[in-house]
């Protein structure tokens, strides 16, 4: 899934400094890279499965220990990352890993769809979600109150920070389709939200975004 529009502070990065190369990462199959690219950024994307596996990545690797050079980048995003990430994997030291990467001033942006969908298509969202954090690699919907009070131990300097709708249009015929492919009965929770989400579609609700940066850095 991705975001739109993005957060002004990401926004006004962009327009300052057009052709800005970002670090994309957990790329996945380039959803957010190509809106970044659409308001001219060159986005690498990093992520642990290569372009035959079907992801934009550019580079191949784990976003918890990047192959990459640190002290660089002037940007980097991590969209729909940190849920997956909460698994005893230690946030606070993967946040530190991540800013270790930016170069003097850099910016890190964290975007997280927020649980508390407001309409049946959003909650059709939420549920879709939950039933998809049940896979190995997934988590689920995470909350800014329940994220932002683990930021005091990764050494990060919180610049900004918001919430704001995702309009960000999702094909519910898609998402139907691949909520009943191999779906083995009628009475399952996949084929029961593929009906609610025909009767009421499939809508991104809010999501929260902050921007980091390390402390003693440039502001």
């Amino acid at each position: 899934m991705s975001f739109t529009p993005l957060p002004d502070a990401l926004l006004t990065r962009l327009r300052r400094e057009p052709g800005l190369c970002i670090l994309d990462l957990g790329c996945g199959d380039g959803r957010f890279g190509r809106i970044l690219a659409d308001h001219g950024a060159d986005p690498v994307g990093l992520d642990r499965w290569g372009p035959a596996l079907g992801s934009a990545a550019r580079v191949v690797g784990d976003v918890v220990r990047p192959p990459l050079r640190t002290g660089c980048w002037s940007v980097a995003v991590a969209a729909n990352l940190v849920r997956h990430l909460e698994q005893g994997l230690g946030l606070d030291r993967i946040v530190r890993t991540w800013l270790d990467l930016l170069a003097p001033g850099g910016d890190l942006f964290l975007l997280e769809d927020a649980p508390g969908g407001r309409d049946p298509a959003q909650s059709n969202y939420e549920a879709l979600q939950a039933l998809l954090a049940g896979l190995p690699g997934r988590g689920p919907l995470l909350a800014w109150e329940e994220f932002q009070p683990r930021l005091d131990a990764t050494g990060a300097h919180v610049v900004a920070a918001g919430t704001q709708d995702n309009g960000y249009a999702l094909d519910a015929a898609s998402v139907v389709a691949m909520l009943e492919s191999g779906t083995p009965g009628r009475d399952t929770p996949a084929v029961a939200l593929a009906e609610a989400i025909r009767r009421d579609g499939v809508a991104c609700g809010r999501f929260w975004w902050v921007l980091l940066r390390r402390k003693g850095g440039a502001g």
